[in-house]
């Protein structure tokens, strides 16, 4: 019996380099889609995994051709394209299982288990299904053990990275480097099933010419072909998800601080409206106008002329000449009038109106204060003056009884502010914390702030929790101690897990703001400091961080958690983030009345300017680097008024002997 001939075959290793590489970019897509895969809802999350899945699949099946056709046979080899094409349906359909699995809610290990085999049976079948493409002269010969090896390496490859996929499918900046590095494993190990795959096959010359129909033979170009077009698929695809997350988290962050703004605007004790120079005609108007004239909304937006026939008769030409004035002349434009509420009675409002360039056309936009109150008195004074003297007393003890008023409500304020003030942490107790050296200050805009921050140290952790309310005075600063009273109440039993600790908190102030009916709601961020690792939690301003070797890092704490007072329940918002703290090492919290201190030109403070002032005086100590930050801030704005509270927590991690 004659021995059958085999073949010799090499490898051409550049195409073998390229190969790994093909398969370390469709790694890290694998690891990217799986997060926007799992944030995408209804049609967009269809749209990515499909996307997602072809991408992904196009990645895998370009690492395995090109390994193929880095194998080189003293013969020439032809490929019939209908089964390659089939071979890469089978990549995108492994693909489309591992992306469909990792993006659930909950995964657990038999789900990984079962996805990891039929992802592992979709790789393997593109593998031998490509195989099967190859036409020349020559007939293949496999190894069952070595093609039973490749196959369980296949799955469990696979196991492992859906395993990777899920687990870091949430990805935050801690873990980019822990993505990166997990991408260069994945995409070492997947070749490792192809070359074993091939390491399974021998080739024997025959004596007839293969069928060539449909077929067709690659070039070494056309091998650097696939390899770049799958790069540049795969890295399309990365950008693609890249750009689409930070509209993502833009867009959640617009949706916050409209809400914010609207909030604002609807709680304002003022009349606030909008309306055409043309007519007499309102394009908006606050719910303050309902609820002081008894009016819906939609009268005065749905109803041409509603506001100028609801003006008294006596006063509607000065409305007029007002309104007239304003448009031509520009600049604000102050009066007083009367409007005829829903009730029959007349109400005395100051407005301020003034002409707005629009894009389209200008519009007159309007602030109306209710001074009836102010106008009757002013009438009662009048009269009174009209009579004899014997009125005089009765005025004088007007006066009195307003004297009382004011110094009463003086003293409530006070109170509250020296209560305020208390309970901040003392610089006593701040010391004896070890580790760390720590300086905050609390500098409110009015006599009582709506900013907050407190230190609590509990066994072997220390916590650190800022937040901001909503305006400030004295609704605000009560609020600000309910806060502060309900963290330490949680944190003193034992509730450090954050999902839980914010939604029994917003629970307590949703309730409680409601009661008290002032329609006010905060900011807040939990830090949870233990052995060099802070755990942010919550969403407030970003988190600075100053290394030692002079980098300034800025954590975003939009994604870690929701406005705390405005929804009952905010606990699916809830996220973590941790970042070590090192010897020399400065963290540095604030309000956002620093950020958005102004100067008389109308500019910002900034975080920009924030962070080069903590950059140049990290060396320093807390106390420095708070002095240093808050007269930086008061040095700008000069001699302009505080608009806002402003909260300044310094923590640095000290040299440890």
């Amino acid at each position: 019996m004659i021995p059958e001939i085999v073949l010799n075959a090499s490898y051409d290793y550049r195409l073998v380099a390229l190969s790994v590489l093909v398969a370390i970019f469709a790694s890290y897509a694998a690891l990217d889609l799986g997060g926007r895969v799992t944030a995408s809802h209804g049609r967009s999350r269809f749209l990515w995994l499909t996307a997602g899945a072809a991408a992904m699949g196009t990645g895998i099946w370009a690492m395995h051709y090109i390994g193929m056709l880095a194998f080189d046979l003293p013969i020439p080899v032809f490929y019939h394209w209908p089964t390659v094409l089939l071979s890469l349906l089978a990549a995108m359909a492994a693909a489309m299982i591992a992306l469909f699995i990792v993006s659930r809610d909950k995964v657990g290990r038999a789900a990984i288990g079962v996805g990891a085999l039929l992802m592992g049976a979709g790789i393997a079948t593109m593998h031998y299904v490509g195989m099967d493409a190859m036409r020349l002269q020559a007939m293949c010969h496999y190894s069952a053990g070595i093609v039973s090896l490749s196959v369980v390496l296949a799955m469990v490859i696979s196991l492992v990275a859906i395993w990777l996929t899920f687990r870091l499918r949430s990805d935050t900046k801690p873990k980019g480097a822990l993505k990166l590095a997990s991408a260069l494993v994945m995409g070492a190990a997947i070749p490792v099933m192809h070359y074993t795959g091939m390491a399974a096959v021998t080739f024997t010359p025959i004596a007839f010419s293969p069928d060539l129909t449909h077929s067709v033979q690659i070039s070494l170009l056309g091998t650097a072909g696939i390899g770049i077009a799958s790069l540049m698929i795969l890295s399309l695809t990365i950008l693609t998800s890249f750009v689409d997350r930070r509209f993502s988290a833009q867009s959640v962050e617009l949706q916050v601080s409209e809400q914010r703004f609207r909030r604002l605007v609807e709680s304002a004790q003022v009349i606030l409206w909008r309306g055409d120079v043309d007519s007499t005609e309102f394009s908006y108007i606050n719910r303050e106008a309902e609820d002081l004239l008894g009016y819906p909304i939609e009268n005065w937006t749905n109803t041409p002329g509603f506001w100028m026939d609801h003006i008294d008769p006596e006063d509607r030409a000065l409305v007029k000449s007002a309104c007239a004035a304003a448009t031509d002349h520009g600049g604000a434009q102050q009066f007083e009038h009367r409007i005829i509420a829903g009730d029959g009675r007349a109400v005395w409002l100051k407005t301020s109106v003034q002409m707005i360039e629009g894009e389209g056309k200008n519009q007159l936009v309007g602030v109306m204060t209710d001074i009836t109150e102010r106008k009757r008195a002013q009438e009662e004074a009048e009269d009174t003056s009209r009579v004899n003297s014997g009125f005089l007393a009765e005025i004088n003890r007007l006066n009195e009884r307003l004297k009382g008023e004011n110094v009463r409500m003086g003293a409530e304020l006070d109170v509250t502010q020296r209560l305020q003030q208390m309970m901040l942490p003392r610089r006593e107790d701040l010391s004896r914390i070890t580790r760390l050296d720590i300086s905050g200050e609390m500098e409110p805009a009015a006599e009582v702030g709506g900013d907050y921050y407190d230190v609590v140290r509990i066994a072997e952790s220390v916590f650190f929790s800022i937040g901001d309310v909503t305006g400030h005075g004295l609704e605000s600063g009560v609020i600000a101690i309910m806060v502060q009273s309900a963290v330490r109440t949680l944190l003193a039993a034992g509730q450090y897990e954050s999902r839980k600790f914010f939604e029994v908190l917003n629970h307590v102030v949703y309730d409680n703001v409601r009661r008290m009916n002032c329609d006010r709601s905060l900011t807040l961020s939990l830090l949870h400091y233990r052995e060099g690792v802070v755990t942010i939690s919550g969403q407030h301003e970003e988190v600075l961080v100053a290394r030692e070797n002079g980098t300034i890092e800025r954590h975003d704490t939009l994604d870690l958690g929701f406005t705390i007072g405005l929804e009952k329940d905010i606990s699916r918002f809830i996220g973590e983030a941790r970042v070590p703290l090192q010897t020399g090492d400065v963290m540095v919290v604030y309000t956002d009345g620093i950020t958005e201190a102004f100067d008389a030109g109308g500019k910002a403070y900034g975080i920009e300017r924030l962070s080069e002032v903590l950059r140049s005086t990290q060396k320093q100590s807390a106390d420095g680097i708070r002095r240093a930050v808050l007269r930086s801030v008061r040095e700008f704005i000069g001699n302009q008024e505080l608009f806002d509270d402003m909260t300044l927590l310094v923590i640095k991690e000290l040299h440890v002997s």
